[in-house]
């Protein structure tokens, strides 16, 4: 079983709002923004303007003037990590060949922005179901040119044949892992990379002092489900580990 929640209106409003100067935008621009990511064929005009007014009726949004919003100041970001381009096209590929298989593909910069200090990264993560791991592998090896494809690497692997070098990681997707759908493309949700980073090889970057860092930047500014957060990390064994950060990073 795979946890992947289809986005809501009203979190899409939040994820672009969350990403503006001072938490402010204008309904033209996010139009614009739904229909550059592929969104405009999900989301109606209509359910855009129910979305809205309801946001503010509840006090989640302000009104700045005629069709310009801005989220309450009370309101944590609501973290979405939107599709690059090159995820969209290898995702696309992936689902036409495997359309029944659960897969999350994702870009570990996604951490760059709770970090102090910014690594230099160009690894593209494709996590899959078991099954179709070695399908997928040999898929993106035949059609990806621009990165070198490497499957399931150890932490020694990741230091000789990745670090440095534009690559695609495939490695097996965890069951039960919190994944965003994002216009037909599986995304991580917050929760999972909070997990993520803190675990695997390709997140030795974050790691060590840095990871306090990141976790206290991430619960000061954005929404954490917590209740998804220690469920994924007892699906990866992690529990204590991920209930230490938290607490450090709370004091």
């Amino acid at each position: 079983m795979y946890i992947c929640g289809e986005m809501k209106t009203k979190e899409l409003i939040r994820c672009y709002a969350g990403g503006q100067p001072d938490q402010t935008f204008s309904r033209k621009g996010l139009l614009v923004w739904m229909h550059d990511m592929g969104l405009s064929n999900d989301v109606t005009d209509a359910a855009i303007s129910l979305a809205i007014s309801r946001m503010l009726q509840s006090g989640e949004l302000m009104k700045e003037s005629w069709g310009t919003y801005s989220l309450t100041s009370q309101e944590k970001r609501l973290f979405v990590p939107v599709p690059s381009e090159e995820i969209r096209g290898i995702s696309q590929l992936l689902n036409t060949e495997f359309p029944y298989t659960a897969k999350c593909v994702w870009n570990p910069e996604i951490v760059v922005l709770f970090m102090q200090h910014i690594p230099n990264l160009q690894v593209l993560i494709v996590e899959i179901e078991r099954i179709a791991m070695e399908p997928a592998f040999n898929l993106l090896q035949d059609k990806e040119s621009s990165r070198r494809v490497v499957f399931h690497p150890t932490s020694d692997d990741y230091a000789h044949y990745v670090a440095g070098f534009p690559s695609i990681i495939v490695k097996p997707l965890v069951s039960q892992s919190p994944l965003i759908d994002f216009g037909g493309v599986s995304m991580p949700s917050l929760e999972k990379i909070m997990v993520d980073i803190a675990v695997d090889a390709e997140f030795a970057f974050a790691q060590g002092a840095e990871l306090h860092t990141i976790y206290g930047n991430i619960l000061s500014s954005f929404e954490v489900n917590e209740k998804s957060l220690y469920r994924y990390a007892d699906r990866r064994g992690r529990r204590s580990l991920i209930e230490s950060l938290i607490k450090a990073s709370e004091l």
